[in-house]
């Protein structure tokens, strides 16, 4: 699990020691573009990899968001090499629980963009 990577303030605020959050995103869809430009324009977070075995996707996020974060094929991928504090799943909706108990797994937190589970049962 990740330690917490806030040690006191704000990001840029007096006094503050807190490192950017950092977020992976799970496929770069269109609708991943407005999340990327608020995220990483907030000033307290960053959006350090993307999981979209797409180049298209991918050069379309990059053109929309001017970010350029590390590529990987698959969440397991991003895992496995980058430092994570969040993930933000936007594939298909029939993949998130999966994704999302993924991530939680790995101590991430987690913003799915639609239903996280298809069925209560989940």
């Amino acid at each position: 699990m990740n330690a917490p990577r806030c040690r006191g303030g704000r990001p840029g605020g007096k006094g503050s020691t807190m490192e950017k959050l950092r977020f992976g995103f799970v496929e770069a869809g269109g609708i991943t573009h407005g999340h990327a430009r608020r995220i990483s324009g907030s000033g307290e977070a960053e959006v350090v990899a993307v999981a979209e075995p797409d180049p298209g996707s991918v050069a379309r996020f990059r053109d929309a968001t001017a970010l350029a974060p590390a590529v990987y094929p698959t969440l397991d991928a991003i895992l496995e090499s980058e430092g994570l504090d969040c993930a933000l799943i936007a594939s298909p909706h029939t993949l998130h629980f999966a994704q999302s108990k993924t991530a939680l797994e790995a101590g991430l937190h987690v913003l799915s963009e639609k239903p996280m589970a298809n069925r209560c049962t989940n």
